[in-house]
């Protein structure tokens, strides 16, 4: 062997540990997820119970209490895509269109008084029903409901559970009961917007809560667990 093939295998295997480490660097940081050691109490929020248990999103209409709420287990079992992933853009608003025509919604200002729904993009990270890929971006509808609307921000990392078919612009929606989360900068869930039912599940870490709708739509345990520092008046 030459000198100058030898030098040159060398660089070659050098590139390949190159490589290997940071293909190994990638992989570490591939999951989505931060994974804290510690479940958040519910009183060591940022505020007091129930202001903290919304990050933002969509605020519940007190009017709506008459109503029953499907349980978490219930709408992980129904979800068309349960996706964890990211906000990404601008969010547009619609209305029920006036005139009859195929397409029954128009677009309209997200100031409209008069707006029915409003729409989001979310670019997948993870879908626990397989149904879309990493990198993949999804249009989803929220209905209006009667509360303040404070939008989701680009980049605030979400898990939502959608519908297809439900009433709303494009193909997936939140439904009439919204069940939704976010994750905050400590890695913990929050409520994304709505539904009494689910402030349960805050402070959770966002990996295992995320861990466990995956085992639950697999059938891999029977009830998704919720915080125990979690009080639930109508046990």
């Amino acid at each position: 062997m030459t000198a100058k093939s030898r030098n040159k295998k060398i660089i070659l295997a050098c590139l390949a540990c190159i490589l290997a480490a940071a293909c190994l660097l990638v992989g570490c940081s591939a999951s989505p997820l931060p994974d804290p050691d510690d479940i958040l109490p519910l009183e060591d929020t940022e505020e007091p119970p129930p202001n903290s248990l919304r990050d933002y999103g969509w605020e519940w209409n007190p009017l709506m209490d008459v109503f029953s709420f499907p349980t978490l287990e219930e709408s992980v079992s129904q979800a068309d895509a349960l996706i964890c992933g990211r906000i990404t853009g601008e969010p547009s608003a619609f209305k029920d269109s006036e005139e009859a025509s195929e397409e029954p919604y128009e677009p309209c200002d997200l100031e409209d008084p008069d707006a029915n729904y409003y729409q989001y993009t979310v670019k997948t990270e993870m879908d626990a029903t397989g149904a879309y890929k990493a990198g993949e971006e999804i249009l989803f509808s929220v209905p209006y409901l009667g509360g303040t609307v404070v939008h989701p921000k680009e980049g605030a990392q979400v898990i939502l559970l959608l519908l297809k078919g439900e009433d709303g612009p494009g193909d997936l929606s939140l439904g009439s009961f919204p069940c939704a989360f976010s994750v905050d900068d400590s890695g913990h869930i929050k409520v994304l917007g709505i539904g009494p039912s689910f402030s349960g599940y805050v402070g959770l870490s966002a990996a295992d809560f995320w861990q466990s709708l995956v085992d639950y739509r697999n059938g891999d345990i029977q009830t998704i667990p919720t915080n125990p520092d979690y009080y639930n008046p109508n046990s």
